[in-house]
């Protein structure tokens, strides 16, 4: 009889170990390494002011119909895009986020223009 009390103060004990180690895995978001539960999201920084310092009312509207393109001709994956970034405040909250570990997928680059002595541009 004791034996098998010990037995059972064993098997419930790795049962408490297990539940134990499965709210860890858990909480650390550890099941996200799992295919079927990695998502499959496509994140794109974009600003709100227009490239080229013109108005522009269809800016997002151009970016919304590229999207629906995009997850229309790649079933499963989903686009979102952040926006709201002024065009002035874009290169420090891209920097922002990429220091924190949560830029976006894509992200648009200003070019940089060099402007030589005299006037050049290069």
């Amino acid at each position: 009889m004791e034996k098998r009390q010990k037995n059972r103060n064993y098997a419930l004990l790795a049962l408490v170990a297990l539940l134990l180690a499965a709210i860890v895995e858990i909480s650390e978001d550890a099941y996200k390494r799992i295919p079927c539960f990695q998502s499959n999201v496509v994140t794109i920084g974009v600003f709100s002011d227009s490239y080229w310092d013109v108005q522009n009312g269809y800016s997002y509207q151009i970016l919304e119909d590229a999207i629906d393109l995009f997850e229309k001709e790649n079933p499963g994956i989903r686009v979102d895009y952040v926006s709201g970034i002024l065009k002035e405040d874009y290169s420090e909250w891209l920097s922002e986020q990429l220091l924190l570990g949560t830029a976006p997928d894509v992200f648009l680059l200003f070019s940089a223009r060099l402007v030589l002595p005299g006037g050049k541009r290069d």
